[in-house]
């Protein structure tokens, strides 16, 4: 099942279905498992007509499923609950604009006269939730493995990386609307009235949560092998710790850096992301740890080339105190 709820991707004026319906695939499992397979007399008799169905599978990509992600086989971009279309980038593009009209929504939506904001809270939540689990598709992109089950005789290689290029403008893509300040998401009429605090924290957990699963091991290991496999095709790890890293520390590129609050939380977890890496001894670590270290001088390099072009105050003490940071994540006293 893909758990595809509702359809996330409309735009005003698609006329498009909003629920879904009973599909190729749906039909499909149907009929393997009901139709009947006449003049057979065991099991082994059937596998004839079974390969004939199966092999259905390998032209036509709509009748074909895979593993459930809660099994564990996370890494295929195409096999993920609740994602819509072929495109990773372009659904959640979609989905992001209509997030944006619901947040504009919300007040008149969730509250009536005389009643608390209870229902207001749970659906700016709700809202949060979608735009996570929106961009965790696109990040599913990144160290990506497609599966197709083909057997033998039927179709070419099961395993097949996701696209050098593919996966480059998926990190830009969530350098651009994942790590950004969500404006539209920062209402004053929703957030004044759900709690005196705690948006920064929320913006942050999420931003926090998609950092470090961009960089956990097991994509580590993947984006490892892919180079080692394909040097000239693959997305390296690299290019991820650059390509985030120039998109999280983008205001030092300004005339006059300056960074607001949810960026300057965002600069500093992305520092206590490296932190531990530089101290570990796993083997996705090791892979990962030499590339950090490299970064994060660069990075200390361009913060002090920054600093005398920073006229905000409140910019200045955050890099000079990232500088401080960097400094005892490189040299760690014994």
């Amino acid at each position: 099942m893909d758990y595809g709820r509702f359809n996330y991707v409309a735009q005003p004026g698609d006329n498009a279905r909003l629920i879904p319906i009973l599909g190729p695939c749906d039909k499909f499992a149907i009929s393997w498992g009901y139709s009947p397979i006449g003049g057979v007399h065991n099991p082994d008799d059937e596998k004839t007509q079974l390969d004939d169905w199966a092999s259905k599978q390998a032209m036509n990509p709509t009748l074909r499923f895979g593993h459930a992600p809660e099994s564990g086989d996370t890494e295929d971009p195409t096999q993920q609950t609740e994602d819509l279309g072929s495109d990773p980038i372009e659904a959640t593009r979609h989905g992001l604009k209509n997030i944006a009209r619901v947040a504009q929504m919300l007040p008149a939506a969730a509250v009536k006269y005389g009643e608390d904001y209870d229902l207001l809270h749970e659906m700016y939540d709700a809202v949060l939730a979608q735009r996570q689990r929106e961009l965790g598709l696109v990040a599913s992109l990144v160290g990506g493995v497609i599966e197709t089950d083909y057997h033998a005789g039927h179709g070419g290689e099961t395993y097949k990386y996701v696209s050098r290029d593919q996966q480059a403008k998926a990190v830009k893509f969530l350098v651009e609307n994942a790590f950004s300040t969500p404006r539209e998401l920062l209402a004053p009429d929703i957030l004044f009235r759900i709690g005196p605090s705690g948006v920064a924290d929320r913006i942050l957990g999420n931003q926090r949560a998609l950092l470090s699963r961009l960089l956990e091991s097991a994509r580590i290991k993947r984006l490892a092998d892919a180079q080692a496999l394909s040097p000239l095709q693959a997305y390296t790890l690299g290019q991820l710790v650059n390509d985030l890293q120039a998109g999280i520390w983008s205001e030092l590129n300004m005339p006059h850096p300056a960074a607001g609050l949810y960026r300057r939380n965002l600069q500093r977890a992305y520092l206590e992301t490296m932190k531990p890496v530089l101290a570990t001894d796993t083997a996705a670590g090791t892979e990962l740890r030499p590339i950090a270290r490299g970064a994060l001088k660069e990075l200390m390099h361009a913060i002090n080339v920054a600093l005398p072009k920073v006229v905000d105050r409140e910019t200045l003490l955050h890099l000079q105190d990232c500088n401080t940071q960097i400094d005892r994540i490189l040299n760690p006293k014994s």
